[in-house]
């Protein structure tokens, strides 16, 4: 909700990821608690749908957004990316082939942190839904696949080129949100 150059940062993650031309919709995922009303707020003005869903379990979360937008493929952008960037997103999504499970930008790093992006199958995420079990496959969404049954999944990874790995444009600390808003002052909302 941290204000952006004139907007919150999830106001900038959802205008940019619905640039996506390749996403047919967007659909964020928050928790049901009293706190989170302000993030439902900001979906709806931007005229994405909202479901709310338990605080501790991201997993849950994701399944109940696919339900509810009946998603064939699940991709996953967090909130604290700002400058997610649309073609990237495509790129993810063109990784996922019928013979690959899970496509990631992220697990052989070479984008910025803060660009990240993963895809899925709705299957795949009904049978990481069904297997993951430890607080950290329940919080982080997509850690049964890389961390805890790797093996048994089909990964592709997305990688770039030149390796920009050591930067990094996730809000995570009050210096991240200075850097970021920096970088939008100088370049844009659309950089």
């Amino acid at each position: 909700l941290a204000d952006l150059c004139g907007a919150p940062v999830l106001s900038r993650v959802i205008t940019r990821t619905k640039k996506c031309a390749d996403l047919d919709q967007v659909v964020v995922a928050t928790s049901t608690k009293p706190g989170d009303d302000a993030v439902e707020d900001i979906a709806r003005a931007h005229g994405v749908m909202c479901v709310r869903g338990s605080e501790d379990d991201v997993l849950s979360r994701y399944v109940l957004a696919a339900e509810a937008s009946q998603a064939d493929v699940v991709i996953r952008i967090t909130a604290d990316c700002p400058l997610v960037d649309p073609g990237v997103i495509s790129k993810v999504i063109a990784a996922l082939r019928p013979s690959v499970d899970f496509a990631s930008n992220s697990l052989e790093r070479t984008y910025p942190r803060g660009l990240d992006a993963e895809a899925m199958h709705i299957d795949v995420l009904h049978r990481v839904h069904r297997m993951a079990h430890t607080p950290n496959a329940r919080e982080h969404v997509t850690y049964h696949i890389y961390a805890e049954a790797r093996s048994q999944y089909a990964i592709a990874s997305v990688k770039e080129r030149t390796d920009h790995s050591a930067w990094n444009w996730c809000v995570d600390e009050p210096a991240d949100i200075e850097l970021l808003r920096k970088i939008v002052g100088v370049c844009g909302p659309d950089a």
